[in-house]
C-alpha cells in the first residue's frame, strides 16, 4: 500500500504477521478482490430491482411465500450480506478498525 498502516490491528494481529501480509495483499486496491467486490455489489443492486411488489403483506414487506422472484431475492440477500460481512472482517484485519490512521472507519 502507499500509506501508512496501524502495527497491531485490533490489538492482536501484528503487521509482521505472514496472515496480515496476506490479507492485505489480497484486499488492496487493484486487486481482483476489490473487483470481484464490485460485480457482487452491482449484481446485489440488479437483485433488489427484481423484488415484486405485487406480492406484499399488510405493511407493505414483499412476501416469498407466494412469489419465487421473492424468495429468490431474499435468499440472495443473505449470500451478499455474508459477502460483505466477509470483506468487512477482512479490511479490518487488514487495515485496522478505528484507532490510527488509515484504518477501516477512518
Amino acid at each position: 500500500e502507499n500509506f501508512t498502516l496501524v502495527e497491531h490491528s485490533l490489538g492482536i494481529f501484528p503487521l509482521q504477521s505472514d496472515t496480515r501480509q496476506k490479507i492485505i495483499r489480497l484486499v488492496s486496491n487493484g486487486s481482483w478482490f476489490d473487483t470481484f467486490i464490485l460485480v457482487v455489489i452491482l449484481f446485489n443492486s440488479v437483485v433488489m430491482a427484481c423484488v415484486d411488489y405485487r406480492y406484499v403483506d399488510e405493511e407493505y414487506t414483499p412476501r416469498s411465500d407466494i412469489s419465487m422472484r421473492n424468495y429468490f431475492v431474499e435468499r440472495a440477500e443473505i449470500c451478499f450480506n455474508v459477502i460483505f460481512l466477509v470483506e468487512c472482517i477482512l479490511k479490518v484485519v487488514a487495515y485496522g478498525f478505528v484507532f490510527g490512521d488509515n484504518t477501516y472507519i477512518r
